[in-house]
């Protein structure tokens, strides 16, 4: 505390009170003009802190000079105030009789940097941050799996049309099953076909492609995702593989197979329709002989249209069980 401010603590304001301007500092009277108030209106002044309306303020702490016109100053709280009369004839005379004056209510005063931030939003969360974001991408990804899938199906709709021109297995054909009974491409509409062509006397790759396709049969038929499908062997040597023979060469690879023959003519046509290959070979004196063939597997579709063919003997058997579940997906995706 200022040795200015000590004086007037100590000796003005037990008597005296009145309206000082001060310099930024708080140090020099430029003006002065006081009132007598009486001990216990000193007291109580004292006592409280006070913001008079005026152009000072008292606190029990210091003895502040308030700045500004109005003299009250943002950062401090108005407590009580003092009204009086500015009247230029009773303020001239200093032994005018003492000024009417009330203490009001406590007031507080708006801080302007309060009054600044309300009027500002809210700050948004970090956790509702996350939400945003999580919503954006969520939303991204719904699109993107949206247009891939679209897009997949179109592929997938495109590769059927161009599979179903191919000319293999699109016509009709009749032969007889190895229970006797006449088979047209009608009686197998619905399902899906494993088509092998080969013969029951062929000594090794017949026999080696028919156990792959029951393997495959099997796998497929474990995997309850997809439709079961049905093996069927169909000979390409009419003149030695009768129902009879079929029946028994089958037996020994699944049970599921059904095998197909009939009269040349009706083999021959059912190989057309398939576009495989067949020769019977030179005879020897038992008067045995090969038949030369197309070494081929075709899926068929319920729709009795040509899916995939599987030729090479050197393609394992997961893939092509890969291939079959993988088209038999396609095709339920855009048929249901």
């Amino acid at each position: 505390m200022s040795l200015l401010s000590r004086f007037c603590w100590r000796k003005i304001l037990p008597k005296t009170l009145g309206i000082f301007n001060m310099n930024a500092n708080g140090c020099g009277i430029s003006a002065f003009h006081c009132q007598n108030f009486s001990t216990m209106d000193r007291k109580n002044l004292i006592k409280k802190e006070i913001i008079f309306q005026g152009r000072f303020c008292i606190t029990k702490n210091d003895f502040n000079i308030v700045l500004g016109t109005h003299g009250i100053n943002s950062h401090f709280t108005k407590i009580g105030s003092l009204h009086y009369s500015t009247d230029s004839k009773e303020n001239s005379n200093p032994k005018v009789k003492k000024p009417d004056y009330e203490i009001t209510k406590k007031k507080e005063i708006n801080d302007p940097k309060q009054e600044t931030n309300s009027s500002e939003p809210e700050p948004v969360s970090m956790t509702k941050r996350i939400q945003i974001v999580v919503g954006i991408v969520a939303i991204w990804g719904v699109i993107y799996f949206i247009i891939k899938y679209l897009k997949s199906k179109e592929e997938i709709t495109k590769r059927e049309e161009q599979v179903s021109q191919i000319d293999i297995g699109a016509k009709d054909y009749e032969l007889i099953d190895h229970l006797g009974q006449k088979r047209t491409k009608a009686d197998f509409m619905g399902q899906w076909l494993l088509l092998y062509f080969g013969f029951t006397h062929c000594p090794d790759i017949c026999p080696e492609e028919l156990e792959k396709m029951a393997e495959i049969i099997d796998l497929v038929d474990k995997d309850k995702s997809v439709p079961d499908i049905l093996p069927i062997f169909i000979s390409v040597d009419p003149e030695r593989d009768t129902p009879e023979v079929v029946k028994n060469y089958i037996a020994e690879f699944h049970k599921k197979f059904v095998g197909l023959t009939g009269t040349k003519e009706q083999v021959k046509q059912a190989a057309k329709t398939f576009r495989v290959y067949f020769s019977a070979g030179p005879r020897d004196e038992d008067n045995d002989y090969i038949v030369d063939h197309t070494i081929v597997m075709y899926l068929m579709n319920p729709a009795g249209n040509f899916v995939d063919y599987y030729g090479s003997r050197g393609v394992a058997t997961p893939d092509i069980v890969s291939g079959i579940k993988k088209n038999m997906k396609n095709y339920k995706r855009l048929h249901g």
